[in-house]
């Protein structure tokens, strides 16, 4: 049995990784780190300038949408950042001054790639207009969200590094992956969406939905499997699909830290497994 005070403490951190956006911004590093990985390239110094422009974009527009939309906030969320203003303010100095470093080691293309992402998040929600901004685009969503994320992780740190057709087919199986993370967390957002979304959930429904999610997590284990040589490797990919698979089966019924904690940090116990092994 774990004492309430150590409960206590791994609840305020787990809190502190989710609510200051920090958690999501390395599961994002260390899906482009995935990446590297699985092209057998080494690992470099784009994780943390990733991972640093995902918590920024992500503060950002969570801080948009506390000013523009304060009742679509989770009010335990809204009580931390209320709670936790300085920390959270000495985090984003930091990215932004290790991101604006970064910047000059970067060349043209992938300065190019930051400016057009930086402005898809800038206009991701508007400040002070209700419903107004790329998240509302009916149908849309859950595509640019994927189109971002691809971008981002395989063509922002890939696109001198590989193959033109090797980035593509890299693109791909990332848009893929991302469009079948995403659909759990449409289908959390089922009651609060409106009907003019058009999201996946609502245009198929819960079942249609959370099996083309299972068939793209399938489809995309199938593909890793027969393009990784090393057996370890194999069994490890196999392992991290099949709990994505059946997390997405399960997903209509959790809570929020479920999505949060354990969904987003997948690929996160999935790239330390990969590190281990090789």
């Amino acid at each position: 049995m774990i004492p309430k005070t150590n409960y206590k403490g791994l609840s305020t951190f787990i809190d502190f990784l989710l609510y200051s956006n920090l958690w999501v911004a390395l599961a994002t590093g260390a899906m482009s780190s995935l990446v590297l990985l699985f092209l057998n390239l080494q690992l470099n110094q784009s994780f943390w300038l990733i991972t640093s422009f995902v918590f920024l974009s992500y503060n950002y527009i969570y801080y948009v949408g506390y000013i523009s939309h304060p009742n679509m906030m989770d009010c335990k969320r809204k009580e931390w950042i209320k709670r936790n203003k300085q920390s959270l303010f000495a985090l984003v100095s930091l990215a932004s001054i290790y991101s604006i470093v970064a910047l000059f080691r970067l060349n043209k293309p992938q300065i190019y790639l930051l400016i057009l992402l930086s402005f898809f998040s800038l206009f991701y929600i508007l400040p002070f207009k209700i419903g107004k901004g790329l998240r509302w685009i009916p149908g849309l969503k859950i595509i640019l969200i994927a189109l971002n994320y691809t971008l981002l992780i395989v063509s922002f740190q890939l696109i001198k590094l590989i193959p033109a057709k090797q980035l593509l087919f890299t693109s791909i199986l990332t848009f893929l992956f991302i469009v079948a993370l995403a659909i759990p967390f449409d289908l959390r957002d089922l009651k609060n969406d409106t009907r003019q979304l058009k999201t996946l959930p609502q245009l198929l429904g819960r079942k249609a939905s959370i099996l083309s999610s299972q068939l793209l997590f399938l489809l995309i284990g199938i593909v890793l499997w027969f393009n990784t040589g090393d057996i370890n490797l194999q069994i490890t990919n196999t392992i991290f699909i099949l709990a994505f698979i059946g997390s997405v089966q399960f997903s209509p019924k959790q809570k929020d830290y479920f999505y949060s904690f354990w969904l987003d940090g997948i690929p996160i116990f999935w790239m330390i497994s990969y590190l281990i092994i090789k």
